[in-house]
């Protein structure tokens, strides 16, 4: 049990780190469609019986979608390393367009250090659905010894249900993230900061919106747990 919250405690830090401290207006109604989101993938999961046999079905389905997780996300990050290659040749080539070789190595820099946040963020946050799916099928494997003399998982069996749905949401948004890239469209000399400011603001409200859900994965673990800890 102390291994479970140890790690629960470990995968909260990891969450936790912030992409901005400013909420645009574009995010006032996040909670509204961030239930809507979780419901949606909700509907495709299938809810499980308060059995034994049935949480054990459902820690298998887990260990499954973890792996098929993996491995779209290693295939993501292979295509995303081609299109990177293609994009850095095309600014190069619109760069020499610039005179200015201070300019032109400082936005090439930007360029690197903003695809490189986006791909740090999607690696740490891979890592806290794995280990979300890691406890939450240590969770399931100790409550199916505890069902035998428990006769109502009811509740405990609900918060699994919510807790996979929203998993399963926070790693349609990270897939999807995790095919983007931030090239810099530079037009002129002139708008060259404007062009950089556009660029890292969309990255932000993207990160911003991937960070809500995998956040909102993370209390519906806990909340499985505070379920395991009234049944053990």
């Amino acid at each position: 049990m102390k291994k479970i919250l140890l790690t629960l405690a470990v995968a909260s830090l990891f969450v936790g780190l912030g992409v901005s401290a400013q909420t645009p207006t574009l995010y006032q109604n996040q909670g509204d469609n961030l239930g809507m989101q979780i419901n949606a993938v909700r509907a495709g999961v299938p809810r499980m019986a308060s059995t034994s046999e049935a949480l054990k079905q459902a820690r298998e389905q887990i260990r499954i979608e973890k792996d098929a997780f993996k491995s779209k996300m290693e295939t993501l990050k292979a295509e995303v390393k081609t299109k990177r290659d293609q994009e850095r040749t095309a600014l190069k080539n619109k760069l020499n367009e610039i005179k200015d070789s201070a300019k032109k190595a400082a936005v090439q820099r930007l360029d690197e250090n903003i695809n490189k946040l986006n791909s740090n963020f999607v690696e740490k946050w891979t890592k806290n659905l794995s280990d979300f799916d890691t406890n939450l099928s240590r969770l399931i494997d100790r409550a199916s010894t505890t069902s035998a003399t428990t006769t109502d998982l009811t509740a405990f069996t609900a918060a699994v249900d919510a807790a996979r749905a929203a998993i399963a949401s926070a790693r349609t948004a990270l897939q999807a993230q995790a095919q983007k890239t931030y090239s810099l469209a530079v037009s002129t000399e002139a708008n060259l900061k404007v062009d950089v400011s556009a660029v890292r603001e969309s990255l932000n409200w993207d990160l911003k919106a991937v960070k809500d859900l995998v956040q909102n994965a993370h209390l519906s673990l806990v909340k499985v747990l505070t379920e395991f800890n009234k049944i053990k």
